[in-house]
């Protein structure tokens, strides 16, 4: 996908700079009331290309493959399931029901071994990650600073993206309840044909399949690469658009494993599957009550409900800054956040701290009032 025209920048190519320079075309005091709109606008014009964002493709030996080379995946998963069950009538008036399921949901794998994981598992370095920072030691001087990512899964005869899980053992349990002959309350409320029913079942939820599709495309460093120009273009220095976006140079080959670029600023993200990852599960709860009413009426209440468990949860946990702690004063990221907000919220402007920058305490004076 390229983009045309937005975002050209270039102190000798905006359309601002252009108009200033050439008074004798556009006036002295000729000004442009919108001049990012207008410069779109030309960029638009004159074909200008200021994105190309495409994904650069690799083999499992890391060579590139040509644009417009498939990349053929296909990802295999096995699930098994068994199932026993009985009833049995304790009275004419009772009945159980009782079983058991078990369900083993094997984690997906890719088939050519055209899978990858980060070398250190995300659970750890998370955890190294809040450890290190309530000591005050930055990201850049953790042990696994940064993640590399490297070829896993069985057809590379390595782990998969997480563990087999082989106790998901399901239990179910009903009753009903339906007496014929009833005297005193429980007559007025059953009647002849009155049927309570209760029951409860676990349920194990199959999972993977979104999951690995999503992190295939976002998340396979070293195998599928998206990129962009590599700089900022001018309205002079910028590709212009013929027909076909710009050839850009064939990009070196991968070697595994692969340590990604560094973010800069707030712009790119790189994806990862906690190892540890389980099948979420559910308790299945039922109830009603169905009773004949006078009138050829049917009466009939029910409930059901469902309380999950261990459900899967996608964050951005990049940066978990709100815990890093000074060591020369003690106060965390999140604590000093809140003085600064207070200084704020107490009237304090930033024309005021630049007149006199020492209006602002220092964290030491702030801590001890």
């Amino acid at each position: 996908m390229i983009g045309l025209g937005a975002d050209i920048s270039g102190p000798t190519g905006s359309v601002t700079n252009y108009i200033q320079q050439h008074p004798e075309i556009f006036g002295a005091n000729a000004n442009i009331s919108d001049p990012t709109s207008v410069a779109n606008g030309m960029g638009v014009v004159l074909g200008l290309v200021n994105d190309d964002f495409h994904t650069d493709l690799f083999d499992r030996q890391g060579n590139y493959l040509a644009a417009g080379t498939p990349q053929v995946r296909s990802f295999i998963e096995h699930d098994f399931s068994l199932y026993a069950g009985d009833t049995y009538r304790l009275t004419h008036l009772l009945t159980l029901n009782f079983g058991l399921r078990y369900e083993n949901f094997l984690p997906p794998y890719e088939s050519h071994g055209l899978q990858v994981t980060s070398t250190v598992p995300l659970t750890q370095y998370f955890a190294e990650r809040n450890s290190l920072q309530a000591q005050g030691v930055p990201q850049n001087q953790m042990p696994n600073s940064l993640l590399q990512w490297n070829l896993n899964g069985p057809a590379n005869g390595k782990p998969n993206w997480w563990g087999p899980s082989n106790l998901n053992f399901a239990p179910r349990i009903g009753i009903a309840y339906a007496p014929s002959k009833t005297e005193g309350l429980l007559s007025k409320i059953f009647g002849q044909t009155g049927a309570l029913r209760l029951g409860a079942a676990m349920v194990y939820d199959r999972f993977g399949s979104d999951l690995i599709t999503q992190y295939d495309q976002y998340g396979s460093i070293g195998m599928a690469t998206s990129g962009n120009f590599p700089t900022s273009y001018s309205f002079t220095t910028s590709p212009r658009y013929t027909g076909s976006a710009p050839v850009l140079p064939t990009p070196a080959n991968e070697t595994f494993p692969v340590t990604p670029p560094n973010v800069a600023a707030i712009a790119g993200e790189f994806m990862g599957i906690a190892p540890n990852l389980k099948p979420p599960y559910s308790y299945v709860l039922n109830a009603s009550f169905a009773r004949e009413l006078p009138g050829k009426l049917t009466f009939e209440v029910g409930y059901a409900g469902r309380l999950s468990r261990r459900l899967l949860l996608e964050g951005d946990v990049y940066t978990p800054l709100e815990y890093f702690k000074d060591p020369q004063t003690g106060i965390t990221w999140e604590q000093n956040a809140m003085i600064l907000r207070k200084l704020h919220d107490s009237g304090m402007t930033v024309a005021d701290v630049m007149a006199n920058p020492n209006i602002v305490p220092t964290i030491a004076r702030l801590l001890s009032q």
